[in-house]
């Protein structure tokens, strides 16, 4: 059934369109893979580190005090639905980044999964042409184009787009469920550099006409307690499964823009813990919602594991990268520059 989406979707022709432009490119240098060591799928952290540590550096008003059991309760089944986007930069050309992306949708219906992938699309971004792919993924976003200097510096504009890409994929999916429950990776907080609030009250719009809650799961955070331990830290003495609502204590200017709930949650008694913001469904209050979750839900390690396929299906593993490097490099004949590291020739072996 889940088909349906992509049908709709304009991204796969957009950016079919994007990897024909590769044409015009005659050199690659590949970026280096080590099939033996974990690599981070995103550059998010790097593209969005200055901005981050300003916008998210929040401390909570008050220190929390004790916990709430979390307890399994008496719910009708529901679909489960989530959604992950990955990017990944492959290689520089003489014009610019060459970058890969790919999105996943699971949904869980209480015994089995259905799992559609998008991608992977392959685009080189260059100074010539980022504000062109920005502003068409702001527009079928409904935002309003930027001009030039407001576009992202290059290296950035590599996790922006995955961000816009995921963001469109949360919209359209919002209110395919009905009386589900909806799962994002992340906070629900808008107005931030990468996410206005248009966009995350459109997604939440939908999700509330089909009466879904929607669930935004942070694997980490930068709220802190007073006395300088993190939101994610608040349950690591707590040996069963069990929330924290930290909401009310948030600074009032960074609560207004979270649309959600906030919850500090341990969903497993050896888990680990997570930042969770509820948006629920209409006539229900967020810790029932939660509880419906924990209820419903399987969890893989003390995290949701529909969240955890998602992001399984979408990440690009070492072979894959080297993959479609080399696809591009014998699909349009590009002469590959061999990597050179400053540091290796003056610094070694230090």
């Amino acid at each position: 059934m889940m088909f349906n989406i992509v049908e709709d979707l304009k991204l796969k022709e957009f950016f079919n369109r994007l990897e024909s432009e590769l044409s015009d490119v005659r050199k690659f240098k590949p970026r280096y893979v080590d099939i033996s060591t974990f690599m981070l799928s995103n550059d998010e952290e790097i593209d969005k580190h200055d901005e981050l540590e300003i916008d998210e550096a929040i401390t909570l008003e008050s220190i929390p005090r004790g916990y709430e059991a979390l307890i399994k309760g008496d719910y009708d089944s529901c679909d489960i639905l989530a959604i992950d986007t990955s990017s990944f930069r492959i290689g520089e050309t003489e014009k610019g980044i060459m970058a890969a992306y790919r999105a996943s949708i699971v949904i869980f219906n209480g015994e089995e999964y259905e799992i559609v992938r998008l991608g992977p699309f392959i685009v080189n971004l260059t100074e010539e042409n980022k504000g062109y792919i920005y502003n068409y993924l702001r527009k079928i976003l409904g935002l309003a184009e930027v001009d030039e200097k407001r576009v992202p510096m290059l290296y950035k504009i590599v996790d922006r787009i995955r961000n816009l890409i995921e963001r469109y994929l949360q919209i359209k999916t919002s209110s395919y469920l009905r009386e589900g429950i909806v799962l994002w990776d992340g906070s629900l907080t808008g107005g931030t550099v990468d996410t206005p609030m248009k966009i995350l009250r459109d997604a939440l719009e939908g999700a509330e006409k089909s009466n879904n809650s929607v669930f935004g799961i942070s694997k980490s955070s930068r709220l802190k307690t007073l006395d300088g331990r993190r939101l994610i830290d608040l349950l690591n003495d707590v040996h069963r499964p069990a929330f924290i609502k930290i909401h009310s204590l948030i600074d009032r200017r960074m609560a207004d823009r979270i649309l959600g709930e906030v919850y500090a949650v341990k969903f497993s008694p050896q888990g680990f813990t997570f930042r969770v913001d509820v948006h629920p469904r209409k006539g229900f209050d967020s810790k029932e919602e939660l509880s419906r979750l924990y209820s419903l839900c399987p969890m893989f390690n003390g995290y949701p594991d529909p969240l955890r396929q998602t992001h399984i299906n979408c990440y690009f593993t070492a072979n894959e990268i080297l993959a479609l490097q080399a696809y591009i490099v014998q699909k349009y004949d590009l002469e590959i520059l061999p990597a050179f590291d400053i540091r290796k020739h003056i610094l070694y072996p230090f």
